[in-house]
């Protein structure tokens, strides 16, 4: 037998066509072995694992499979001796890929051999040519804000606002590598021209985050330029509130959920929900704000009494529908006497539809504009990211905000309630001018009543999910603010109505000599269980010498007269019993 080689289709080249042999010579060949291993032993390793198990004295089953693996143009097999015939010209009918690898090698041109010498080199140097092109400077200036304290980042980021030069920019505050004491958010590569700084909140849902107006027209300095203190500088802190009279820091406690109120130049800058976690999450007031401006529609009511003229009787207990717009936008039960008042109404006509009656035409009722001494008070969400603690703004532009007031409220103010903080903030907040502290030492003054460093409150057994995310946060610089106590609050549960109440009506709550008096409208109070129409009534903030008070309704009835009609439910009771 002649000795054979074999090789991978794809690796064929020209010259290896004289030694080629074909399927039905190989096949000639092995059929004169006497054994398998015979064959087994010219085959190359990657052929052989590729053939499996095979018994010794059958060699058909063998050659066989090893003509299917060459049919299939993966391996040729070559001699050791140049062919005297040429290949028959219907040789590789059957193997189409093998006769396309043939047929492209017979048709690539010769190869051409160059000669055993070494080309011409031209070693002569030129001189270099240097061709100097303009190029404009880029903006050299930059902005910097300094932060209290070295601690991991979080979501909130500073922003600069769009000009006609640059487009807006954003940064975060990172850990000086200088001092230890601060931080700092560096905005770069600045035209000279005055920007707007922004604090910026992300909103859960929304791409746009909410912006905080921080300072307007901050102007650049040149990128080498170098500060002890920053022109602007946030200071980062945590509110607790004091459970002694001594105001012992170590018997403070973290607030309960609530709300956060941060007052500045006699406006409320920040809304925040306290998770009762230990995060702090900012509401969008300023949109909730502009929801209830001159620009947006008005709230209306109808007072519905439906009368049978055919039968001279009521349509007394009837149910009933109220569409405006086409839409339906109530569902109820006329009274007995064919009455309902209904509220939060925004169109001047509605539709009154007996749902029972398909054959009682519907009636067009003319609104009334809704009363608003009372306000309107809706739930403002909080949207926005969650965050360990909440930036204050100390020092802008070279300036302490010596107007810088905090307040935290179990439930959430009402706008009313918010206009009368701004109109008094240092009546009802706490002031927070001790965060000049922190330029006087690069930290806080532990013996200080407001703004002290942080340190572990109180957090007792009942929820330790606070201690790990206040832990974390202990020895960075950050400051505790202590704002006022916690106040009880009475909740009194309604039963609301469709067919008494108006949305102006309110309940008064007063001390007997009336030195002290609270009023909750209908239209401020929120459900308990709206499926239930069960309203909370709220009252907190009396003084503490107040012992007895009086509960009394006061509602201007279904003609909404222009007095209100007063009913006394409860009298000179202890103010201690509601808190039971």
């Amino acid at each position: 037998m002649q000795k054979l080689v074999f090789k991978s289709g794809r690796s064929l080249i020209k010259s290896d066509l004289d030694f080629l042999i074909t399927p039905q010579e190989l096949n000639a060949q092995f059929q004169r072995a006497r054994h398998s291993n015979d064959i087994i032993r010219q085959l190359p390793s990657s052929v052989s694992t590729r053939l499996g198990k095979v018994e010794a004295r059958v060699t058909l089953p063998l050659i066989q499979r090893i003509e299917q693996q060459l049919q299939m143009g993966q391996w040729v097999a070559l001699g050791t001796r140049q062919r005297n015939t040429p290949i028959p010209q219907n040789t590789f009918r059957k193997m189409p890929e093998l006769e396309r690898a043939i047929c492209n090698l017979n048709e690539a041109p010769e190869r051409i051999v160059k000669a055993g010498f070494k080309p011409v080199v031209n070693d002569y140097v030129l001189p270099p040519v240097h061709e100097y092109v303009a190029v404009e400077p880029g903006p050299e200036h930059k902005i910097v804000v300094e932060f209290a304290g070295q601690w991991s980042s979080n979501s909130a980021s500073l922003s600069l606002g769009k000009t006609d030069t640059q487009n807006e920019k954003v940064t975060k505050p990172r850990p000086d590598p200088e001092v230890e004491h601060r931080s700092l958010a560096e905005f770069k590569a600045l035209e000279e021209e005055p920007k707007n700084l922004y604090l910026n909140v992300p909103l859960s849902g929304y791409p746009n985050p909410l912006k905080l107006l921080l300072a307007e027209n901050v102007q650049p300095v040149k990128k080498d330029h170098e500060m002890d203190e920053w022109d602007t500088v946030l200071i980062p802190a945590i509110p607790m509130y004091y459970t002694s009279a001594d105001k012992n820091k170590a018997e403070a406690k973290l607030y309960p959920s609530g709300y956060l109120y941060v007052v500045w130049k006699n406006k409320v800058w920040r809304e925040i929900f306290l998770d009762g976690k230990g995060y702090f999450r900012d509401i969008d007031l300023a949109y909730y704000r502009g929801n209830t401006t001159s620009t947006a529609k008005k709230m209306r009511h109808v007072d519905i009494q439906l009368i049978d003229k055919e039968h001279q009787r009521f349509f007394d207990l009837e149910p009933f529908t109220v569409s405006q717009n086409g839409a339906v936008v109530f569902e109820g039960v006329l009274d007995e006497y064919g009455e309902a008042i209904i509220h939060s109404l925004t169109e001047e006509t509605v539709t009154v539809t007996l749902t029972e009656h398909p054959e009682t035409p519907p009636f067009e009722l003319t609104t009334v504009e809704s009363p608003v001494s009372g306000g309107v008070k809706q739930l403002r969400e909080a949207e926005g990211a969650p965050l360990p603690h909440v930036w204050l703004p100390y020092k802008i532009q070279g300036e302490a905000q010596s107007d810088l007031f905090a307040y935290y409220s179990a439930e959430q103010l009402s706008l009313t309630e918010l206009n009368k903080l701004e109109e008094s903030p240092a009546e009802l907040g706490v002031s927070l001018a001790e965060l000049e502290n922190y330029s006087a030492q690069q930290a806080f003054d532990s013996n200080a009543d407001i703004i002290a460093p942080l340190c572990m409150p109180d957090i007792g057994t009942e929820d330790m999910s606070h201690q790990g995310l206040i832990a974390s946060q202990l020895d960075k610089n950050i400051a505790s603010m202590y704002l006022n106590e916690v106040k009880p609050v009475i909740r009194i549960r309604y039963q609301a109505t469709v067919h008494v109440d108006h949305s102006d009506d309110y309940f008064e709550m007063r001390c007997i000599d009336k030195q002290w008096q609270q009023r909750a409208y209908l239209r401020e109070c929120e459900y308990e269980d709206k499926t239930k129409a069960v309203k909370l009534v709220c009252f907190s903030g009396w003084p503490p010498e107040v012992e007895q008070v009086d509960l009394v309704r006061f509602t201007r009835g279904g003609d909404l007269n222009e007095e209100y009609i007063e009913v006394m439910i409860h009298q000179q009771v202890p103010i201690q019993d509601y808190l039971a």
